[in-house]
């Protein structure tokens, strides 16, 4: 629709015209947002086939009132996806506390996933809510009742789940934030059951389980 340089230039012409009138630089807001992430997104599709649009709306949108919980929602998969960066989020005017809340829910290039979710709850109550509203979209099997359970899948979906329970510890104070994944791991009674899972889990998804296998280098 329109390149991240379109909009950035067309921003900054709507924020002249308006200070030109003696009016106040337009804020960063909710339809930027949403301007930015249908047309970073645009030719993407969810599994399903449906516009991948409709996810990021759906995360920002539920179970909040919040304009900067809304805002990070719909922005949340704009820089792992596309050639947004933050700091071009910054150049438009959104605020740090949005770009720290959009920081905090973007998985960075060779990033482990659990790695991701001990990063993401350090970066605040909106970041960790957000999180946990994409991961609740994301686990819904009504997104993808067409697609076979490969076995990548598979294990995704129990790594969601994981980090889904995780992040909710961290938000209700049951567990500090950034806390090792693979020490909570072991409180979850469907995990503690299932040793080999949860090994598996932390094999796949975090580097923890991976340097603890190197030799060390001490004598």
């Amino acid at each position: 629709m329109f390149s991240k340089e379109e909009i950035k230039n067309r921003w900054s012409e709507h924020c002249a015209a308006e200070v030109s009138k003696g009016n106040e630089v337009p804020k960063a807001g909710l339809s930027l947002a949403c301007l930015i992430a249908s047309s970073s997104l645009m030719s993407q599709k969810q599994r399903g086939g449906d516009d991948y649009i409709s996810h990021p709306i759906v995360v920002g949108m539920n179970n909040t009132k919040s304009e900067a919980k809304r805002i990070i929602g719909v922005l949340h998969d704009v820089v792992e996806d596309s050639d947004w960066e933050l700091e071009d989020l910054l150049d438009v005017g959104f605020s740090k506390r949005i770009v720290n809340g959009v920081d905090g829910v973007t998985k960075r290039e060779g990033e482990l996933y659990f790695d991701f979710v001990e990063r993401c709850s350090i970066h605040g109550i909106e970041a960790i809510d957000t999180k946990i509203e994409d991961l609740e979209h994301n686990s819904h099997s009504l997104r993808y009742p067409h697609i076979d359970k490969q076995e990548k899948h598979v294990w995704k979906e129990k790594a969601y789940n994981i980090s889904y329970y995780y992040l909710v510890a961290v938000k209700k104070g049951e567990i500090k934030k950034g806390s090792p994944v693979s020490e909570f791991i072991k409180t979850v009674p469907e995990y503690q059951k299932h040793p080999e899972i949860a090994d598996e889990c932390l094999k796949r998804f975090s580097s923890s389980s991976k340097q603890a296998k190197k030799p060390s280098l001490k004598r």
